[in-house]
């Protein structure tokens, strides 16, 4: 009798144990679905809200084409853009079609020269005002090693907007802060 006891909370804690698994393995997967709905739910929104700020900042520009307001509207919305790429927050083909929207607009740097030439080029920044200087991750997303390897690249527009998105994940020391304790922790003795 003790032996038939025995076997039979042995089979209830299997049962439990089985249906438990079940339960986990469900909320694993709900868990997970609702994660990605709601990955993709932010997804849009930025795409949705981006597009509306960039419909407004051309309107803005095309209006006023030398207005500073207007060029800085339309650099801070690239500036922003560049922060989505580099943590991924857009998709991949959003990222591509938005960078090659940049290329003839923003400033390309060679050292300290803009050597973007398009006739779309916000150029006039570097007046005064210099508005470029408040855009490091822009910045750093257009700058080439080379005038050499700026003009080999142009020539080919997959192999630019594959070095843009390069220089945009790259790690960079002036836009990433990470906590670097100046002294290790005391150890305490318990």
């Amino acid at each position: 009798m003790v032996g038939e006891t025995l076997q039979f909370a042995h089979l209830i804690l299997e049962m439990v144990s089985f249906i438990a698994t079940i339960i986990g393995m469900t909320a694993l997967f709900f868990g997970y679905r609702t994660h990605r709905i709601s990955y993709k739910q932010l997804n849009f929104q930025i795409v949705d809200r981006c597009t509306s700020r960039f419909h407004q900042v051309m309107h803005q520009l095309h209006k006023e084409p030398d207005n500073p307001d207007a060029v800085a509207a339309y650099l801070g919305l690239c500036n922003e853009e560049v922060f989505y790429f580099k943590y991924r927050y857009l998709p991949e083909d959003i990222i591509l079609e938005w960078i090659e929207g940049m290329t003839s607009t923003v400033p390309h740097w060679v050292g300290q020269q803009n050597v973007n030439h398009s006739p779309n080029c916000v150029r006039f920044i570097f007046g005064e005002q210099n508005l470029i200087d408040n855009y490091s991750r822009l910045r750093l997303a257009f700058t080439f090693s080379s005038y050499e390897e700026y003009q080999i690249l142009k020539q080919d527009k997959k192999a630019f907007i594959a070095r843009v998105i390069k220089n945009i994940r790259k790690k960079s020391k002036s836009l990433e802060w990470e906590w670097q304790p100046s002294e290790p922790a005391p150890i305490v003795a318990d």
